[in-house]
């Protein structure tokens, strides 16, 4: 095996919708980040892309798992998934400092949020470059491939003639899952789910419409739990994950602080887990809607010519598991 150098250096690419003008064919920034860390970011205005990279010492338990070649993070022991999580966030935080400076004093609007991010690499001389062990779950949350295609049009119409509407919940966790702030990921996610249920339930029981949007919420635990159970005889267990949601959209809310990519992430799990649920409380014997829904809420994906919701021929293929 080859003797673990000082530092290793490790880069990401993030790529965003919107134009970036400039005369510039690249603009390179350096600063610290979290720990502190030292971060260069160089911006490519025509491919609108933000590529990142840093230096970093690493314990020689990673090192030796970097000469297995593992791809896939969630292979690896709790302790070194935390490490390389510690490198590649920094990353991921640099491109969005450098994206917020140019929507907040360019009135760049129209820069969107990032959409690509493609797993990180590393290296131990800066020529020779090799995949970084990255989770499934963060490079797989947006990968569904089922487009509008033929059965997936007839299910609409479906939806259509039954005159069903989607909850306003929805609106805002797709929002959530666009933003790449997690303080803001948070709170939209927390939006969802909190609409969500109060709409679910006036759709059950239409008389608690004035109770619901007159009187202060209760808490997530007891909207999910004992009150959806009441109306439904169908309540979300546990409940745990949405109510964890719902503190901590309070806590950012009344306090100062910064949220963490895991709250973020967690969060728009949380929510999109209880827009499923109840979803099929709406509409228990609809399947066709719960896989749909259930696949874009794993992160799963179907290839072309595969078995997709609702059709009946061919085997469903889907990417790695996604925590759920």
């Amino acid at each position: 095996m080859t003797s673990k150098p000082d530092i290793i250096y490790v880069r990401a690419s993030h790529s965003v919708p919107g134009d970036i003008p400039s005369r510039e064919e690249n603009t390179e920034f350096t600063f610290t980040v979290r720990q502190p860390v030292e971060v260069t970011v160089r911006v490519t205005p025509a491919a609108k892309e933000f590529h990142t990279q840093r230096a970093a010492a690493i314990s020689d338990e990673l090192w030796k798992a970097l000469q297995t070649d593992v791809r896939d993070a969630d292979e690896l022991p709790k302790p070194l998934q935390v490490e390389l999580g510690a490198l590649r966030e920094p990353l991921y935080d640099a491109s969005r400092r450098v994206i917020d400076l140019l929507r907040v004093f360019l009135r760049l609007d129209g820069l969107g949020n990032i959409m690509g991010a493609k797993p990180p690499e590393w290296s131990a001389d800066q020529e020779s470059w090799k995949w970084l062990p990255s989770s499934a779950r963060a490079y797989t949350k947006s990968s569904v491939r089922d487009g509008l295609e033929a059965h997936t049009a007839k299910y609409f119409q479906s939806l259509l003639d039954d005159d069903f509407v989607p909850f306003l919940g929805f609106e805002h966790l797709a929002r959530a899952r666009r933003d790449t702030h997690d303080r803001s990921k948070c709170i939209d996610a927390a939006i969802a789910a909190e609409l969500a249920i109060k709409e679910c339930l006036v759709r059950v029981e239409p008389k608690l419409g004035a109770l619901i949007t007159e009187v202060p919420s209760p808490p997530m635990h007891k909207l999910y739990g004992v009150l959806l159970k009441h109306y439904s005889g169908k309540p979300l267990s546990p409940t745990s994950r949405v109510d964890k949601l719902g503190q901590t959209r309070n806590r950012l809310l009344h306090r100062i602080e910064a949220a963490s990519k895991e709250d973020g992430e967690d969060s728009v799990e949380a929510a999109a887990e209880a827009l499923h649920h109840l979803f099929t409380v709406m509409r228990p014997k609809d399947e066709q809607g719960a896989e749909l829904l259930s696949a874009r809420r794993q992160g799963k994906w179907f290839e072309i010519g595969s078995k997709r919701p609702g059709e009946p021929t061919l085997a469903r293929r889907s990417n790695r598991k996604a925590k759920s």
